[in-house]
């Protein structure tokens, strides 16, 4: 809310003025120099929230590298650019899996959402300076990259071990139905 105030000014003529905020600056510097970047990085959202993976990670980033620095919590004000679209995505995400969406996770996921998201507003609010933020995102993203690529070797390595244990996003039927293409040299059958 503190991101998206601006001052009031009560005169005669006009009965409101709205002063520029930082947002506003922000928002111009945006549409100025930033809109060809800031219409990538919302397909790319809209992409990744369809199912493409990878996507939406690659949009956080790029939200990150090009919120402004010479304005005072640029980031903040990219995040909160960036909510609303987020919400509209997500929302029409959450109607394109309705039939795989499994109400009761949700039902106890949702509050523990909430409670994160008091908790973060609570440490970002008191601990973090834009470039802190900005560090730890790059370190997440950095961490969440390095999972996914050791998850990826080791369940090339070791795919049968990968998919017994449940640690590649394979399973037994994925398996079956590759081989059932494959001749029996182990090749598959082209057509």
């Amino acid at each position: 809310l503190k991101l998206l105030q601006s001052t009031i000014i009560f005169t005669d003529h006009p009965p409101l003025v709205l002063l520029p905020s930082k947002m506003e600056e922000y928002v111009q510097h945006g549409t100025s120099s930033q809109l060809p970047t800031l219409v990538v990085i919302s397909l790319f959202l809209g992409m990744g929230k369809g199912g493409v993976p990878g996507l939406a990670t690659i949009a956080t980033a790029a939200t990150v590298v090009t919120a402004p620095t010479h304005i005072p919590n640029g980031l903040g004000y990219a995040v909160a650019l960036m909510v609303p679209i987020l919400t509209m995505i997500d929302i029409y995400a959450a109607y394109l899996h309705r039939h795989a969406l499994d109400w009761n996770t949700i039902w106890i996921l949702l509050p523990l959402s909430v409670v994160g998201m008091i908790l973060g507003q609570y440490v970002a609010e008191r601990y973090l300076t834009d470039k802190g933020a900005r560090l730890f995102i790059g370190l997440l993203l950095l961490f969440i990259l390095a999972l996914r690529t050791w998850k990826q070797m080791v369940s090339y390595l070791f795919p049968s071990w990968a998919i017994e244990n449940h640690f590649s996003g394979d399973c037994e039927k994925d398996k079956e139905s590759d081989d059932e293409g494959k001749d029996e040299d182990g090749e598959h059958e082209t057509v």
